[in-house]
């Protein structure tokens, strides 16, 4: 996720310490310091979007049940009876999160004022198939157009019906 929002994994360190290891905590937290200060200052500004599509993704009803059903599904199966393996499942999991990320991504920037697919591809940097193919799920030869955004649905301009944004 820290990759994704454009943070970098090595802003995270994760570390199993026990109270009784206070020389190595101070190891730990002096390299942590280090790293960080090589690494140099976060834009918290220029990332804001970002942060906010990372904390929409994480709170995704979708990702939240998958989430919870992993040990289930790596060790029972799912409900067709296949086994999944948990490299496959975390598989998965990923490629939800991306798709959240920048499914929030594309929301946060149409909600902030961008009314085309270029528009949106220069704020938030994804190439233009990346955001005009989850938008657009549609028959060939369809030709629709965003008209206004509603929280969190797509008013189509032509019919004036809610389609829903999503990207599943």
């Amino acid at each position: 996720m820290f990759d994704l929002a454009g943070i970098g994994k090595e802003r995270l360190h994760l570390e199993w310490i026990s109270s009784a290891e206070a020389q190595r905590f101070a190891d730990v937290a002096s390299n942590v310091v280090e790293s960080v200060k090589a690494l140099g200052p976060l834009d918290r500004e220029a990332l804001e979007m970002a942060f906010t599509a990372c904390q929409m993704a994480l709170d995704s009803d979708t990702l939240r049940w998958l989430v919870g059903k992993e040990v289930k599904i790596t060790s029972s199966g799912d409900v067709y009876g296949r086994t999944w393996s948990v490299k496959k499942y975390e598989s998965l999991l990923d490629d939800l999160l991306e798709r959240e990320f920048h499914k929030n991504l594309i929301y946060l920037a149409v909600k902030g004022g961008c009314p085309s697919v270029r528009d949106i591809s220069k704020r938030i940097g994804l190439d233009l198939k990346r955001i005009s193919s989850p938008i657009w799920r549609r028959p060939t030869g369809s030709n629709f157009r965003v008209w206004r955004i509603v929280n969190p649905y797509l008013l189509h301009w032509r019919h004036f019906r809610l389609l829903k944004f999503t990207f599943l």
